[in-house]
């Protein structure tokens, strides 16, 4: 699923070549140099071009920057000091689940820090470090007073790759109601009371969740990270800044649905402020396409 951004982009991008089209679609290929499905590669393309590009130029405060690429993880489980990682993930955070203690990255000779001959980088269970190979995420030391390190992190995501939207279809995803939802404003945890109440997956991170209170109030934010079966974290400005639900707030959440219409994580990930900036660089890709045909 994408937006009319997505598509809005390609029509711009189209036109700047001097290949006007009137259907971001297939529909509209024929007599066209660039394809439908060219034109969505260039914009797939330009869209982690500057992902990368970003990350070159502010590292890991690439969140300071653009924190739409930044997600947070739930309770990450260690095994002698290693997990596997998906493979678009880069991490450039990682503390431990009380926030106490904060691993600090290392690179270059990651033998001679660990085996302790660094004279600069000592780690140890009050300064434990991280860094990355290949697939696994490993920290060192491997444990915390003879037990697995509980720790949550920060990564960077790479985009997914966007189609062209031909038509918002798509009812929504109905969750259990009343009473088994609490939302924790300081927390920004949506949470199901009882087993079941949220029926999301990995899937579902990055698309928006509405939920409606005794006190007829629709509320809405963005899911950041699934923290359990029965958690979610929520970001976003139509969040309700007083605790909700039983034991929290006096207000019941009533109901809540996941729309599938609104698929952000395939969308164009970036702000739209970024939209002349990728138009741009679709043209550039297909100006050498096209000089590279002509030789």
């Amino acid at each position: 699923m994408a937006s009319t951004r997505f598509n809005a982009n390609i029509l711009a991008a189209a036109r700047k070549l001097k290949d006007k089209r009137v259907s971001p679609t297939s529909s509209d290929d024929s007599g066209k140099r660039y394809t439908s499905t060219v034109l969505a590669y260039y914009q797939n393309r330009a869209i982690a071009g500057m992902v990368k590009e970003a990350h070159s130029q502010f590292g890991d405060k690439i969140g300071e920057y653009l924190p739409q690429v930044v997600k947070r993880t739930g309770v990450l489980g260690f095994t002698s000091g290693h997990l596997k990682t998906p493979e678009e993930w880069r991490f450039i955070e990682l503390v431990t689940s009380d926030g106490l203690t904060v691993f600090n990255r290392i690179s270059g000779d990651i033998i001679k820090i660990i085996s302790g001959r660094d004279p600069v980088i000592q780690p140890s269970e009050d300064h434990p470090v991280f860094w990355e190979e290949g697939l696994f995420l490993w920290v060192y030391p491997t444990q915390k007073a003879g037990a697995d390190w509980s720790v949550e992190g920060r990564y960077i995501v790479n985009p997914a790759a966007v189609s062209v939207s031909v038509s918002p279809a798509g009812s929504g995803k109905p969750l259990v109601a009343d009473p088994f939802f609490q939302f924790n404003v300081a927390s920004g945890y949506m949470i199901g009371i009882e087993d079941g109440a949220f029926a999301v997956s990995p899937a579902d991170v990055g698309k928006k969740l509405f939920f409606i209170d005794s006190a007829s109030n629709i509320w809405c934010g963005e899911i950041s990270s699934i923290i359990s079966a029965n958690v979610v974290h929520l970001r976003g400005n139509g969040l309700p800044s007083v605790n909700k639900g039983p034991g929290l707030g006096l207000d019941t959440i009533l109901s809540a649905m996941i729309p599938d219409i609104t698929d952000v994580q395939a969308d164009v990930i970036l702000p739209e402020i970024f939209d002349g900036d990728i138009v741009e660089k679709m043209v550039s890709m297909g100006l050498q396409d096209a000089m590279q045909d002509a030789k």
